[in-house]
């Protein structure tokens, strides 16, 4: 049995899922990887779920993908996909 996934988790930009901590940079600042996709930062984090709302959302607006596969993307249904994205689109 692994260990729980805190609540608090640090949530990869790129796949969503918690990422871990992984050594420091130079600077001093924490190292952060994702188990799923093998992603790397050590930024603040920013705001991920917003930048996965925007990288469906631009995927989606340039036509690679049907609304219906964008919103898979992020896990939801189209409906809530809309929802999400509108700030997208009302800057």
């Amino acid at each position: 049995m692994g260990r729980r996934k805190s609540s608090r988790a640090r949530l990869c930009t790129i796949c969503g899922e918690p990422m871990r901590k992984n050594g420091t940079t130079s600077s001093g600042r924490q190292r952060w990887r994702c188990m799923r996709c093998c992603a790397s930062s050590a930024g603040d984090g920013g705001n991920a779920r917003g930048a996965a709302e925007f990288r469906a959302f631009l995927v989606w607006v340039t036509g690679r993908m049907t609304l219906a596969q964008a919103a898979a993307m992020l896990g939801v249904s189209p409906r809530t996909f809309i929802r999400r994205i509108q700030w997208c689109w009302h800057v």
